[in-house]
C-alpha cells in the first residue's frame, strides 16, 4: 500500500497493522490470540523470513510481488490450505491493488500450498532446536549438510541443554552461531 498507493503510513504503523491482521485473521487463532510465540525484538529485526522460504518456482514471485507490499514474516509463519492462499492472494489483489498479473497468481498460491501450507512447521522464530524438523534446518544457509547431521543425531540420543552444548557439538564458528542464535534456541 506504501509503494503502490503511496499510503502514508509510519514503519510503527506497519508494525501494528501486521501484528493485528496477524492476531486476527491468522488461522492459528485461539481463543481471540494468535499463537506465535514471543521474541526478542533485536533478533527479530536481523531475521531474514525470505531464508526461511525454500527454494522453488514460486519463491521468485513471492518474493517479487508479496514483499514488495509486506513483509515475508506473516507468510512464513502462516498456515494455509490452497484455497485459502488463493483467497487471500485475490483479497490482495482486490482490496489493495496488489500489483499481481494474473498469470503469477498460480504459481504464488501453488507455493505458498505447499510450503507454508496447513502442515508448515515454522510457527515462529526461534526455533527449538530440539524439535525442529530436518526439512527447515535445510533452509538455514548457516548450517552444513554435516551440521544438520551432527545436530539430528546427537538429538536422536539426547536434547541440547543449551546454546554452548550446541556449539560444541557442531563446532560452529562465531558467524554460525550468531545466526543460530537468532534462528534457533533450546528450550
Amino acid at each position: 500500500m506504501v509503494g503502490e498507493q503511496g499510503a502514508q503510513i509510519s514503519e510503527w504503523e506497519i508494525e501494528q497493522i501486521v501484528e493485528y491482521l496477524g492476531e486476527h485473521l491468522s488461522p492459528l487463532r485461539e481463543h481471540g490470540m494468535a499463537s506465535y510465540p514471543a521474541v526478542d525484538e533485536r533478533a527479530q529485526q536481523e531475521v531474514d523470513w525470505a531464508m526461511l522460504l525454500p527454494e522453488g518456482g514460486g519463491k521468485a514471485f513471492v518474493l517479487a510481488h508479496c514483499a514488495s507490499c509486506h513483509g515475508l514474516e506473516i507468510i512464513v509463519k502462516n498456515r494455509k490450505s490452497e484455497e485459502a492462499w488463493y483467497n487471500t492472494v485475490t483479497w490482495m489483489i482486490d482490496e489493495f491493488s496488489a500489483p499481481v498479473p494474473e498469470q503469477d497468481i498460480h504459481p504464488i498460491v501453488d507455493y505458498l500450498a505447499v510450503h507454508v501450507g496447513e502442515n508448515n512447521p515454522i510457527t515462529g522464530v526461534p526455533m527449538d532446536l530440539n524439535i525442529v524438523p530436518a526439512e527447515v534446518l535445510q533452509r538455514l544457509g548457516f548450517l552444513s549438510s554435516e551440521d544438520i547431521q551432527r545436530l539430528l543425531h546427537h538429538r536422536s540420543r539426547k536434547k541440547f541443554r543449551s546454546m554452548e552444548e550446541f556449539r560444541k557439538v557442531l563446532n560452529l564458528d562465531e558467524e554460525a552461531l550468531r545466526f543460530s542464535r537468532i534462528y534457533l534456541e533450546v528450550r
